[in-house]
């Protein structure tokens, strides 16, 4: 359903130097409606990033071709009219960076401590980035040169990768036509046939005000930010969004599929166990702490963990199989377990341990008390990531490009405490019911190692 914006500037860029009770400790300080500072000592660096709420996923059609990416690139390296060199030559001595995802594209900047230019570096940081929001002018000399930087990157990456092409697979299978079966990077033949046109397209439909974010963190002083911001923000009127294809939900048929390769690049048996269910969605972000505490629980080497179940009770799998339990949007998640598999255990032999763990949950071999030490032991981490601008900065920036609230944020650790045992085994019992389920063996050759 569309979403009708607010065309008030003032409704969009209120002007609030104060931040909220609960999020003063983190020093979290709110410069503008899409603009948050993390204060810093003197002498610390200046971090930048502006976050586009729009990956992979949001492609014309729900079919990812790499677009979103190519257009990240043609932004930091594309010279034209709005950049006369390019965005990540822009600090000599610093760190510039992008990055995409299926849900978010990421502008990253990190410049050495330089009190008596940073304000001129933020400040050049948002003309660029407000005119990249105005207007996508490449030319198509570049954005040739820029594609073939794309391709080669897809193909060290993912080129003679067994393991990554066989992840692909699996993700194909398990959301069949829904955008999170294609990756971000796209395919060769994708990458191949894009098109300047194609990225002007999808800069149209998402690269506005109000779908951006811009976190900075560093000794600033928040009234210079506010009015670099305003001066530079202020004349960008916001759009009215399309629909985002990602954020309907994924072919949930119980189905279960087997899929086994062997590979002469692979060295040991790994095994791919996938699995979507839907969860409770009166209160999206109770359900996503939940799910967050459980997967915390089953990565320990407790008892009821998977570790205790594969690794300490059977020797089954080699040290530290690994799971999560990722939201695909507020109704539906995904469970993931890769394992090694022992010597002279067969695969087939670790799968079926995996499933029968997965369908044990509706009887937890946990207790309250491992929820207690859990609940402790992330409350300790709060802590600490409070207390470090750095961390309070990738939260921040973590929570937004993931699509949430800000003001989310500012109870999600109230809700990761009030977190019951019955909420736990609630979840639990349904991961361990019905749900579309994706399995995979990948082996090296006969006569490898196995």
């Amino acid at each position: 359903m569309k979403k009708i914006v607010a065309t008030v500037w003032l409704a969009l860029l209120a002007m609030a130097l104060t931040p909220t009770a609960a999020l003063a400790a983190g020093k979290i300080v709110r410069i503008a409606d899409r603009v948050f500072l993390v204060p810093d000592k003197p002498g610390s660096s200046t971090r930048f990033e502006m976050i586009v709420n729009a990956g992979s996923a949001e492609e014309k059609g729900g079919k990812s071709l790499g677009l979103a990416h190519f257009l990240e690139h043609l932004v930091l390296n594309g010279r034209n009219p709005n950049n006369g060199d390019k965005a990540v030559r822009f600090f000599p001595n610093g760190i510039s960076n992008g990055s995409t995802n299926m849900i978010a594209t990421r502008y990253k900047y990190s410049m050495p401590a330089r009190s008596d230019r940073s304000r001129s570096d933020l400040d050049k940081l948002f003309q660029f980035y407000a005119a990249q929001l105005r207007t996508a002018d490449y030319d198509r000399i570049m954005a040739q040169r820029e594609r073939r930087v794309v391709l080669q990157e897809h193909d060290l990456r993912y080129t003679n990768n067994s393991a990554l092409a066989f992840d692909r697979k699996i993700d194909a299978v398990l959301f069949h036509g829904h955008p999170f079966a294609h990756w971000a990077i796209g395919t060769r033949a994708s990458i191949m046939a894009l098109s300047v046109e194609d990225a002007r397209a999808f800069h149209s439909r998402w690269y506005h005000v109000n779908n951006v974010w811009f976190v900075i963190k560093g000794d600033v002083d928040p009234v210079a930010l506010r009015e670099i911001a305003t001066r530079h923000l202020k004349p960008l009127p916001p759009a009215i969004l399309p629909p985002r294809a990602r954020l309907g939900d994924p072919d949930l048929h119980e189905e279960d599929v087997a899929l086994s390769i062997r590979d002469s690049d692979v060295q040991e048996q790994s095994i791919y166990y996938r699995k979507l269910v839907r969860l409770p969605s009166s209160d999206p972000l109770k359900t996503y702490a939940t799910a967050l505490v459980l997967r915390n629980i089953l990565r320990t080497k407790l008892k009821g963990s998977l570790y205790d179940a594969l690794v300490e009770k059977r020797d089954l799998a080699e040290d530290d199989p690994s799971i999560s339990i990722q939201h695909v949007n507020n109704r539906i998640y995904e469970i993931s377990i890769n394992a090694q598999a022992s010597e002279g255990v067969a695969g087939k032999a670790l799968l079926a341990a995996i499933t029968a763990y997965v369908q044990s949950l509706g009887r937890p071999g946990f207790s309250p008390h491992t929820l207690d030490r859990i609940k402790l032991r992330l409350a300790r981490t709060q802590k600490h990531r409070d207390a470090d601008p750095d961390r309070i900065f990738s939260r921040l920036v973590g929570w937004l490009a993931a699509g949430r609230s800000y003001e989310d944020l500012d109870r999600f650790p109230g809700l990761l405490q009030s977190v019951t045992f019955a909420d736990v085994r609630q979840i639990a019992n349904i991961i361990a019911g019905r749900g579309r389920v994706v399995t995979g063996i990948l082996s090296p050759t006969e006569g490898k190692k196995q």
